[in-house]
Order: C-alpha cells, then sequence, then structure tokens
C-alpha cells in the first residue's frame, strides 16, 4: 500500500575524468526513492525510475555510510535503517583486461559469508544475455521464499514485456509471495 518504493543500487563513483584510468574501487550505494502512485503503467513506471535515478546521480558523491549514519534515528536493530533491497547492473566487458607483463584473470570468490542489505540482486549483462544472481540474509528470508520471490519476479518482467502500457496493478503475482513473506519477517 505504500506510493514510494526505496531500494538501492550501486554506481561506479568515477565523476571525475581524471579517476578513470585510476585502477581501484569507487563504487557507491544510491538510494532512489520512487513514487508508484497512481496505477502507473509498467512503461510510466520506468520513467518514473529512470528520472529518479538521473536526479540521484546529482547526488552520488555523498558516501552512503555518512547517509545512514546521520538518518541513524530509532529503528529495529535487525532492519537496515535506510532500505532493505540492493538493485545492481553490472555490464561486464566483452575482452580480457590485458596489462604488460601480468596475467589478470577472474577468481570465483565463493559465495559470501554475509550481506549488506536483507536482498541483493544482481543482474549481470553479458554477451550471452542477462544473468541474475540474488543473495539475501537468512535471518531474514529462506531459500525457498526467495525462489519463490525470483520465480514471480520474473513472471512480473513477462507480463511486462507483453503489455508495457497495463498498469501495474493489472499484473499478477500470485498469493504465495504474500503469504510466504508475512511467515518469514516477524
Amino acid at each position: 500500500g505504500d506510493e514510494r518504493l526505496l531500494i538501492a543500487t550501486s554506481i561506479a563513483g568515477r565523476t571525475h575524468a581524471e579517476l578513470e584510468r585510476v585502477i581501484g574501487f569507487f563504487v557507491n550505494t544510491l538510494v532512489l526513492s520512487v513514487d508508484v502512485s497512481g496505477e502507473p503503467s509498467f512503461a510510466e513506471l520506468l520513467a518514473r525510475v529512470r528520472d529518479t535515478t538521473l536526479r540521484a546521480y546529482d547526488d552520488q558523491d555523498l558516501p552512503y555510510d555518512l547517509v545512514v549514519s546521520e538518518l541513524r534515528g530509532s529503528r529495529l536493530p535487525a532492519t537496515h535503517p535506510v532500505v532493505q533491497v540492493l538493485l545492481n547492473h553490472q555490464t561486464l566487458p566483452a575482452a580480457e583486461m590485458a596489462l604488460d607483463g601480468l596475467e589478470i584473470r577472474p577468481i570465483d570468490l565463493g559465495r559470501p559469508r554475509f550481506v549488506k542489505f536483507d536482498l541483493n540482486i544482481n543482474v549481470t549483462d553479458k554477451e550471452s544475455g542477462l544473468t541474475l544472481a540474488v543473495e539475501y540474509n537468512t535471518a531474514v528470508f529462506s531459500e525457498e521464499w526467495t525462489q519463490t520471490f525470483m520465480n514471480q519476479w520474473r513472471s512480473l518482467l513477462e507480463q511486462a514485456a507483453l503489455d508495457p502500457t497495463s498498469p501495474i496493478t493489472h499484473y499478477s503475482l500470485g498469493g504465495e509471495l504474500a503469504a510466504s513473506a508475512s511467515e518469514q519477517v516477524s
């Protein structure tokens, strides 16, 4: 019933031209507050998300941890203070990186031992297509709930692709998720 959806996303953090060729990790987290009021169509919702994202880019130099620190106020100890879901989209380069005299290859770090948010959804754009991975807080969600959520999200996206002009309230998620979620979160 909320009219705003809060979701976190990662941004490269390379806003200055002099940082483009520097090796290092400059990622910051942006919180997007998306207006979902008024029964927008999926296409309208995407336009709202785009506008919200572009406005958030203006504040990308503000460190996320500083935002969290400033908003710390009263909250439940087991709940992240600002946002619980991170949606991350990355495009992997087609070619491997090469540096003179160095062999560079990816290393599989395995599954993370902890996640920063209750639900991390990672979309990776490769030459072979999009892949999706989800990481979740096992104190909040079960594997079964997460699988149900991902199946319903896929169904929602399939419906939206077939008819992006329908109001988002016309798409069906089914009843499984709502019942399962209320059992998982206490």
